[in-house]
């Protein structure tokens, strides 16, 4: 299994991560083209992204108010006959 994700947006940070098994790992760091020529993560994006979790776990009201937030937006939008595709009504509405 390869799981993979985003470090921008939700986690106040930037990049992404992959994590999966040790060989598969290794083998994506130094063939994908992305990584032969990337750098690490800097300590203060990192540390950014490590707060935010920490957030998230304490304050979970956050998360709740985000998606009622956005499931408004997708509502209003559709109402004013917006294009919003499949969309779940998420943190990101695409229109």
């Amino acid at each position: 299994d390869i799981w993979m994700g985003t470090l921008s947006k939700t986690l106040s940070s930037c990049g992404g991560y992959i994590a999966g098994r040790q060989r598969l790992v290794d083998w994506l760091r130094h063939t994908a083209p992305g990584f032969v020529y990337s750098v690490g993560l800097a300590p203060p994006l990192a540390a950014s992204a490590l707060e935010s979790l920490r957030i998230l776990g304490a304050e979970p009201w956050r998360v709740a108010k985000l998606q009622a937030n956005a499931a408004l937006f997708l509502r209003l939008a559709r109402e004013a006959g917006f294009d919003t595709g499949s969309s779940a009504g998420l943190g990101i509405v695409p229109i």
